[in-house]
C-alpha cells in the first residue's frame, strides 16, 4: 500500500502543477538526492545537472504548455563540468520558459565553478619531500610554500589546464586553473610583484633595439634572477608594440643578465623598445602572500591568509556554468563564479534572461549571448573580477537590417580585464539593434564599451576610471568600418578617463573613418580627448557637455594619411549589400560612397556643443572644408552647473545656454535606474511578467486548449490512481 500511496501523491502534486500552469522543481545541495523525485522540499534532487535534465523529459513528455521553476536552496553548489541546458523536443520557446531561482528570496544561492580544496590536502614545500621546488622557491619564502599534487587528489589530466598565450591579437580563450582565496581570485607569481595595496601592475621595460622574438632588459635589481634559467613554463604579459595590443607569450628562455627570447619565432605586431612588459608563471618568483603557480599537476602556493575553511581556496575547473542550448531559460539572484570560462554561454538561442545575478572571478567573459533575435536581456546584474570582459552580445541581422530587441540594462560592471587586458569590454556588441542603457561600467585597463554593427543604443550610461594602463584608446569604441551605421550615442556621463600609454585615451573614440555615429546630450569630465572623429563621414556631434578636458573635440583627415586602412574598408564594405534595400533607403549617403572621394572627413556636423574649463579643439583643417563646425561655445561658467562638486553637471535654471537649439541633458537620469522608465518593461521572476502575451481574437482558443489538456491529464492521472489503490 505504501508505494501505491507514493506513486499517487506524485501524481496528484502532478496534477496541482498543471492545473496552475507552473512545475516546481527543487535542488539541495545539503538535502538533496538525484534519486529523489524532486518535486518538494521533502524531496529535492542534490544537483542542477539532474533538474536540467528532468526539465527536459517532463517537456518532451507534456501534454501542454507551462512554467518550470528551478528552486534551489540556500548554500554553495560546487560543480567540476559544465550544466548543460539541453534543447527538447517540444516546448522549446518562451511558452514554457524555464527559471532558475532561489527557495528563499534574499537567500544566497552560489554555482561555482570549481572545486575546494581543503587544507588538509596541502603541506609545506620542503627540501625533503621536493628538493627541485624548494631550492627554485625564493630564499626568503622557504618554509611558507605550500604545495599540492592534483593528480593525487584525484584531479584528471583533462580537468587541468596550463596556462597558454592570450591577447589582443591571439583572441580570447579559457583561462587556466586559477586559485581563490575566500572568492578572491589570487596572482600568479610575477617579476615584479603587484602594488599590495592597489593590486596594480607593476611593469619593466624593453630595451633598445629588440630581435624579432627576443630583447633585453635591465634586470639588475632582481634578487631571485640566477633561478630564472631553471623555470619550466616561463610567461611574459606585456604590450610588446602598441599599448592598445597585450599578448601574454611563453618563454624559451630567461637568463640572469635579462636576455628574453620568446617561443614563438615573432608576434603579430613586434617587439617595440621602451614597452612594457613583465615575467609572469615564476616559482622562483613566489615571493608574496598571494601568490601561486601551478607546474603540470602540481600547485605551489604562498598563502594569503589562515586556512580555516573546507572552501578556503577553490581551483576553477569548468569553463562554461551554465551552457545554454535551449530557449527560454531564465536566471534571476543567483552567485555565479570562479570558473575557466563564462559563467552562461548561449548561442542561436531566444528569451534568454539573466536578471539581479552576481558573476565574478570568471576566467573569459562573465556572460555571453550570440546571436539572439528576440526576449534576451541582460538586466540588474553585478559584475566583477572578469577574465576578459564583462558582457558579450550580438543580436539581429545586419544583412536585413532587422533590429533584435536585446538590451543590457542596469548593471555594474567594474574590474572586467584581469588577464586579457586589451579589447576586453564590459559591454561588446554586434549585429543589428541592441540596447545598452543604464550601466555604470568602470576601473579596467581597456574599453568600457566596444560596438560593431547598425542601429545600436548606447545611452544612459556611466562609465569611469577606464583605460587606465593603456594608450590610443576610448571608452566608447568602434572604428575602421563605412558600414556601421544608424548607432546612437546619447546622454551618457563618461569620466576621468586618462591613460598612461602612448597617444592618449578618448572618452568616445571612432577610429580609423568610422562613419555615421550619432553622438549627443553627453556630458564627458577630466578626459584626455573627449570625443575622437578619426577621419569618418556623416557622424554628428551635437549638444554635447566638455568640462576640463585636454582636447574636447578632435576630427582629423587620416583617411588621405593610412592608405592601409583603405583594405579593411573596402573589405567591410562588400561584405554588405549597401547598394540594394532596405541598406539604400536606411542609409542613401553609403550608396555611391565610392564615387564621393570616399576618405574625405564628409558630412560631419560639430554643432551647439557646450565646453567648460580649461580645454582645446583639435579639427583638421579639411574638416572645415568638407563638414560643418559652427555654434560651439567655449568657456562656459561652472557657476551655470547644479553642484560641479558632486559630479552634478545639470544646467541650472535661468542659464543662458538651453534653447531650441541646444535641448535640456537629462542628467539625473543616467546611470543605474532611479525608476522604471514607461517604455521598458524590467523581467522579473513573476508569472505575468514571462507568460507570453495573447492578441484578443487568439486568447479564447489558448484558453480552451489549456483546458482541454488539463482535462485529460486529469482524468488520466485519477483513474491511475484509483487503479493503483484498488489493485494493490
Amino acid at each position: 500500500m505504501k508505494y501505491s500511496t507514493l506513486v499517487c501523491f506524485v501524481l496528484l502534486l502532478t496534477i496541482l502543477s498543471v492545473l496552475k500552469g507552473q512545475v516546481n522543481i527543487y535542488v539541495s545541495d545539503s538535502q538533496g538526492l538525484d534519486t529523489n523525485f524532486g518535486n518538494s522540499t521533502n524531496s529535492p534532487f542534490k544537483t542542477l545537472s539532474k533538474a536540467a535534465a528532468t526539465v527536459v523529459s517532463m517537456k518532451n513528455s507534456a501534454l501542454t504548455n507551462q512554467t518550470y521553476n528551478i528552486l534551489i536552496e540556500e548554500g554553495s553548489y560546487f560543480i567540476n563540468s559544465s550544466i548543460t541546458l539541453a534543447s527538447p523536443s517540444k516546448y522549446n520557446d518562451n511558452t514554457s520558459p524555464v527559471i532558475w531561482k532561489p527557495l528563499n528570496s534574499g537567500k544566497s544561492v552560489k554555482v561555482v565553478g570549481g572545486v575546494p580544496l581543503p587544507a588538509s590536502l596541502w603541506s609545506v614545500v620542503t627540501s625533503q619531500n621536493n628538493n627541485w621546488a624548494f631550492n627554485m622557491i625564493p630564499t626568503s619564502s622557504q618554509g611558507k610554500v605550500l604545495q599540492l599534487n592534483l593528480t593525487a587528489v584525484g584531479f584528471s589530466q583533462t580537468q587541468i589546464s596550463k596556462l597558454k598565450r592570450n591577447g589582443q591579437y591571439i583572441g580570447s580563450t579559457d583561462s587556466q586553473n586559477e586559485l581563490f582565496y575566500r572568492g578572491k581570485v589570487l596572482t600568479l607569481a610575477r617579476y615584479p610583484n603587484i602594488s599590495p595595496d592597489t593590486l596594480d601592475d607593476n611593469f619593466l621595460k624593453i630595451g633598445a633595439k629588440p630581435g624579432v622574438n627576443n630583447f633585453t632588459f635591465d634586470a639588475t635589481n632582481a634578487t631571485n634572477r640566477n633561478r630564472w634559467p631553471n623555470e619550466k613554463y616561463p610567461f611574459g604579459f606585456g604590450y610588446w608594440a602598441y599599448d592598445w595590443a597585450d599578448g601574454t607569450e611563453d618563454l624559451q628562455s630567461v637568463t640572469p643578465e635579462g636576455v628574453v627570447t620568446l617561443k614563438q619565432s615573432s608576434i603579430t605586431y613586434g617587439i617595440v623598445g621602451g614597452q612594457r612588459f613583465f615575467l609572469l608563471n615564476f616559482l622562483s618568483e613566489l615571493d608574496q602572500a598571494g601568490e601561486y603557480i601551478i607546474l603540470d599537476d602540481m600547485v605551489y602556493l604562498y598563502p594569503p591568509g589562515p586556512l580555516e575553511n573546507d572552501d578556503d581556496l577553490v581551483l576553477s575547473v569548468t569553463d562554461q556554468i551554465f551552457t545554454v542550448n535551449a530557449h527560454a531559460h531564465q536566471f534571476h539572484n543567483l552567485n555565479l563564479g570562479m570558473c575557466r570560462g563564462t559563467a552562461i554561454k548561449a548561442s542561436n538561442y531566444n528569451y534568454l534572461i539573466v536578471n539581479s545575478c552576481t558573476i565574478s572571478n570568471t576566467g573569459n567573459v562573465g556572460l555571453a549571448i550570440g546571436n539572439c533575435l528576440t526576449g534576451c536581456k541582460v538586466t540588474s546584474n553585478t559584475m566583477y573580477e572578469l577574465g576578459q570582459g564583462g558582457v558579450s552580445v550580438s543580436g539581429g541581422s545586419r544583412i536585413t537590417l532587422t533590429n533584435t530587441d536585446l538590451i543590457v540594462m542596469n548593471n555594474t560592471i567594474f574590474n572586467f580585464s584581469r588577464i586579457g587586458k586589451t579589447y576586453r569590454g564590459a559591454v561588446s556588441l554586434s549585429g543589428c539593434g541592441v540596447k545598452v542603457m543604464h550601466n555604470v561600467l568602470h576601473t579596467a585597463s581597456h574599453v568600457a564599451i566596444l560596438h560593431s554593427g547598425n542601429n545600436h543604443e548606447l545611452s544612459y550610461n556611466e562609465i569611469y576610471n577606464v583605460c587606465t594602463q593603456t594608450g590610443d584608446a576610448g571608452a566608447i569604441y568602434s572604428g575602421r568600418d563605412w558600414t556601421m551605421r544608424g548607432n546612437v550615442i546619447k546622454y551618457n556621463f563618461i569620466h576621468h578617463i586618462r591613460g598612461p600609454g602612448q597617444l592618449g585615451t578618448s572618452c568616445i573614440y571612432l577610429d580609423d573613418q568610422y562613419s555615421s555615429a550619432d553622438v549627443y546630450g553627453n556630458v564627458l569630465l577630466e578626459c584626455y580627448r573627449a570625443i575622437l572623429v578619426g577621419g569618418g563621414r556623416d557622424n554628428g556631434v551635437r549638444n554635447n557637455i566638455f568640462i576640463n578636458n585636454t582636447i574636447s573635440i578632435h576630427v582629423d583627415n587620416r583617411g588621405y594619411n593610412a592608405p592601409n586602412n583603405s583594405v579593411q574598408l573596402m573589405k567591410n564594405l562588400q561584405n554588405m549589400p549597401y547598394q540594394t534595400e532596405p541598406w539604400a533607403s536606411a542609409y542613401p549617403s553609403l550608396v555611391n560612397i565610392l564615387n564621393d572621394d570616399p576618405h574625405a572627413p564628409k558630412g560631419n556636423k560639430v554643432v551647439f556643443n557646450l565646453m567648460s574649463g580649461t580645454t582645446s579643439l583639435n579639427i583638421a583643417s579639411m574638416v572645415y572644408a568638407k563638414s560643418t563646425v559652427s555654434n560651439n561655445t567655449m568657456n562656459v561658467p561652472m557657476k551655470w552647473f547644479a553642484n560641479p562638486s558632486a559630479l552634478n553637471f545639470t544646467l541650472i535654471e535661468g542659464n543662458p545656454y538651453e534653447n531650441e537649439y541646444f535641448t535640456k541633458i537629462p542628467f539625473n537620469d543616467i546611470g543605474l535606474l532611479k525608476y522604471t522608465p514607461s517604455n521598458v518593461v524590467v523581467p522579473t521572476a513573476s508569472n505575468s511578467a514571462i507568460q507570453p502575451t495573447v492578441s484578443a481574437r487568439n486568447s479564447t482558443r489558448v484558453s480552451s486548449s489549456f483546458k482541454l489538456d488539463c482535462s485529460l491529464i486529469v482524468t488520466l492521472l485519477l483513474t491511475i490512481c484509483i487503479s493503483l489503490i484498488f489493485n494493490y
